[in-house]
């Protein structure tokens, strides 16, 4: 199923009323409890209603990557909904996330829902301004794409 359902979002064609296009600072959560939120940040790229970009976090699961993983995001936008796939670069677990949510009228803010099988939670978005971009980015010494 899931060799079918990857890279379904290129393939669509949307149109978009809104524009999510830049860096986000989010945070997703498990829904069970005792474990941590988990913070990232996303560069997002959007073409017609087809999104795409990187999201950047700190890791807190593989063992075998380093202090930073990175995913591909790949998904699309339809009205005020945003669906997208997380899939990991840099790391052992080579899945995709399927993220779901809905982008507040002025789309400075995506809330909604993560799952990979048994594994879920929400999760929650914020649109940075070009100041907070550039603090993060040197703050956690991330590297912009040239």
């Amino acid at each position: 199923m899931q060799v079918l359902f990857s890279g379904l979002f290129r393939r669509l064609s949307y149109t978009a009323d809104m524009n999510i296009a830049g860096f986000w600072t989010g945070k997703y959560v498990y829904e069970m409890s005792g474990m941590p939120a988990v913070k990232f940040y996303a560069d997002i790229e959007q073409d017609g209603a087809l999104i795409s970009g990187t999201i950047t976090e700190r890791n807190t699961f593989d063992l075998h990557a380093g202090d930073i993983l990175t995913a591909a995001l790949d998904g699309h936008l339809s009205g005020n909904i945003v669906s997208f796939e997380k899939t990991y670069l840099n790391s052992v677990a080579q899945y995709a996330i399927m993220y779901s949510g809905s982008v507040s009228k002025d789309a400075n803010l995506i809330t909604g829902k993560w799952d990979i099988g048994e594994w879920n939670g929400n999760f929650e978005m914020k649109r940075a301004t070009e100041q907070q971009k550039i603090s993060i980015l040197r703050k956690t010494r991330i590297k912009e794409k040239v």
